[in-house]
């Protein structure tokens, strides 16, 4: 826009001709990328997963191969999460015993885990949501769940074999999965930050 190129123009009296130059560079990035690959995007608009594009570049074969990709990495997400959630609430029950308080709690929450590790679970909560959010989009991908059974077992993670596929279904039924995904992730992070401030009430007004 107009204002983009005085600001950049006005570089010159401050930084001297070097920032133009760079300037140019976008130009000249933007100028390609719409003469020479945006046209070819058009056959990719049906396109609303990576197994959609896969499936659209290279058959449908290419399609299931990311959808268990993507499985995979889901799982190891979860493999991660549930150890580390099962670290902290170790530690916490350890502390707490059978018989405590919610103030109790909030303190053990605050003073048995960190901060960075409970950004961390959250963070991993967010990727395992968001990694459903795709794969419920990717077609044929129920059955290929129900063929990773077997192996799961055999591996040993048949638990969070369960657990992944009661959230495809969950996810899948949902009309809105990432708001629902987002709107959690504001409530806990707002919880955490009033935890680790020292509030004895962070559960109020958190809708």
């Amino acid at each position: 826009s107009g204002t983009v190129l005085l600001n950049n123009s006005g570089l010159v009296f401050s930084d001297g001709i070097i920032p133009i130059f760079a300037f140019f560079g976008f130009f000249i990035s933007e100028m390609t990328c719409a003469l020479f690959i945006t046209h070819k995007i058009i056959k990719f608009r049906t396109c609303y997963t990576m197994g959609d594009l896969m499936t659209t570049l290279y058959g449908k074969y290419s399609g299931v191969i990311t959808g268990i990709l993507g499985v995979l990495q889901a799982i190891t997400d979860a493999v991660i999460l549930d150890a580390l959630s099962e670290q902290m609430d170790a530690a916490m029950a350890d502390h707490l015993g059978c018989d405590f308080t919610e103030l109790a709690y909030i303190d053990a929450f605050r003073t048995q885990t960190s901060l960075e590790q409970r950004r961390r679970q959250l963070e991993l909560v967010n990727a395992l949501g968001g990694s459903l959010c795709e794969l419920v989009k990717i077609r044929f991908l129920s059955t290929t769940l129900v063929m990773m059974r077997a192996p799961a077992r055999m591996a040993g993670l048949g638990g969070l074999q369960c657990f992944l596929e009661r959230g495809f279904s969950t996810f899948k039924a949902m009309r809105k999965p990432r708001v629902f995904l987002q709107t959690i992730t504001q409530r806990e992070n707002l919880i955490l930050e009033r935890i680790f401030a020292g509030s004895n009430t962070p559960f109020v007004d958190v809708d």
